[in-house]
């Protein structure tokens, strides 16, 4: 007898493209869990029995939905890891035809297939993310309850480990929740026993298909910015007035620069950036609305705009990325009121780390943007 059945389930769909630098998982934390409905639909391929009269693939699992719920990793921003989990299911196993004529129930038994596959993801940073996977699944087989009119009790073995296979995509949906959907496969083979004797082996080599909801945790956003209120300047001393020497007739003393103030180095907490990317999101408005009003009420000289990153990745990538944000937050404010030819921009990319880079949260304070103001000291 050889038994197909075939696994659906709630997962994701097909992939292509490759990205770019290998940085860390993203923003919104390297940890995901999916819930999923998923649909199982046995391969239904079966050896024959000739001693019964059973021909091959007359060995039927029935199809069914199924929840499941799985755990992924992410290692770095294309490479992560997925273990799909469900608790133990139920199938019916009916003949189609045989000696004892039309099809005919012979019973039923239960199995617990876990799914554990390495992935590369396409497009970690995008709304629409495919995937590929590879992996092992490893199935418990339980709770035979076989028979074969005239011919007695079948037994099935208790495990299966064979190779499995997924594809799919996740859709971001908001800021850590995603929609998914895919498509599994897992070579999943039993050797059917009467009297302890194999007398066939089922191939049941199940497909699941499966849709469902994710959440992704366990990281932070990338890098706020300061706001403008908290500078503090510093003053920087005038020059001293030059004397004329004693001999010489009087003269007047030569002109001096005017006094200025600097403020200190600050991150401008409350602006934000697309993940891996130099897009501002929308909050970040409130605080750079709050910098450009400061800048305009001061009547500063000079505002030096630097972008800072985290030590993951390569640091041209990192430097580029620090370069491209400083300057976001520069065409940002000459937008709105601020005049061009009082700011510039620099990328400084994993330099000056302000904490720990072995933690997320200290990476998350070294991804950041500051200013500096230089101002007439009378402002």
């Amino acid at each position: 007898m050889r038994n197909a059945w075939k696994y659906a389930a709630v997962a994701a769909g097909v992939a292509a493209v490759l990205a770019s630098a290998a940085v860390r998982a993203d923003d919104d934390g390297p940890w995901e869990v999916r819930l999923r409905a998923v649909y199982l639909s046995p391969a239904n391929n079966s050896d024959a029995i000739p001693s019964i009269a059973v021909p091959s693939d007359s060995i039927h699992i029935n199809s069914k939905w199924l929840p499941d719920v799985d755990f992924e990793y992410f290692f770095t921003k294309h490479w992560s890891s997925e273990l799909v989990l469900t608790y133990p299911q139920s199938q019916t196993v009916t003949v189609e035809k045989s000696a004892l004529g039309g099809p005919t129930n012979i019973g039923t038994f239960k199995h617990l297939p876990p799914i554990l596959t390495a992935k590369y993801n396409f497009n970690p940073d995008g709304t629409f993310r495919p995937y590929l996977g590879a992996g092992v699944n490893l199935t418990l087989i339980s709770n035979v309850d076989l028979a074969v009119p005239t011919v007695g009790k079948l037994d099935l073995d208790k495990t299966s480990v064979g190779p499995a296979a997924q594809a799919g995509f996740d859709i971001k949906l908001a800021d850590h929740w995603f929609a998914n959907a895919d498509v599994k496969w897992a070579m999943l083979r039993s050797d059917v026993k009467l009297g302890g004797v194999k007398i066939s082996q089922a191939r049941i080599d199940p497909l699941l298909f499966g849709v469902g909801i994710g959440y992704r945790f366990g990281g932070s956003h990338a890098a706020p910015v300061t706001s403008a209120a908290a500078v503090t300047a510093v003053p920087v001393a005038a020059p001293a007035p030059v004397a004329a020497p004693a001999p010489s007739p009087p003269r007047p003393p030569p002109p001096q620069a005017a006094p200025v103030k600097v403020a200190e180095e600050v991150v401008l907490k409350g602006v934000t950036f697309e993940t891996a990317s130099a897009k501002l999101r929308k909050e970040s408005a409130a605080t750079l609305d709050g910098v450009a009003a400061s800048v305009v009420k001061c009547h500063c000289k000079h505002v030096d705009i630097r972008g800072y990153t985290d030590s993951v990745g390569k640091a041209a990538y990192n430097l580029k990325l620090s370069e491209n944000r400083a300057t976001a937050v520069k065409d940002y404010l000459e937008s709105h009121g601020v005049a061009a030819g009082i700011l510039s921009a620099q990328g400084f990319g994993e330099d000056n780390p302000i904490a720990t880079n072995a933690t997320a949260e200290g990476r998350a304070q070294n991804r950041r943007v500051t200013v500096q103001y230089t101002a007439p000291v009378g402002n």
